[in-house]
């Protein structure tokens, strides 16, 4: 498990932005095959901005059966396309 989900008690998920591992992870989500965003959209959006994009993204997918199972096949199969 990654080192800064410890660093989250007590705090706003967005305050995770100034982690580095935290951002090595929100640039593989968007870049990877769900959102396949490129290195200047993800840095016109900067790191809060996605940080709140990925919550949004979680959030809707605990009530969206459908954005769910993408989401479990996309971790299952990195080549699965949306």
């Amino acid at each position: 498990m990654t080192s800064y989900l410890q660093d989250i008690e007590e705090k706003s998920f967005v305050d995770l932005v100034d982690n580095y591992d935290f951002k090595v992870d929100l640039v593989k989500f968007f870049s990877g095959g769900r959102y396949k965003m490129s290195r200047e959209e993800m840095q016109e959006q900067g790191y809060e901005n996605l940080a709140k994009k990925f919550a949004e993204h979680m959030r809707f997918q605990s009530w969206n059966d459908a954005t769910a199972v993408k989401d479990l096949n996309y971790v299952n199969n990195k080549q699965f396309s949306s």
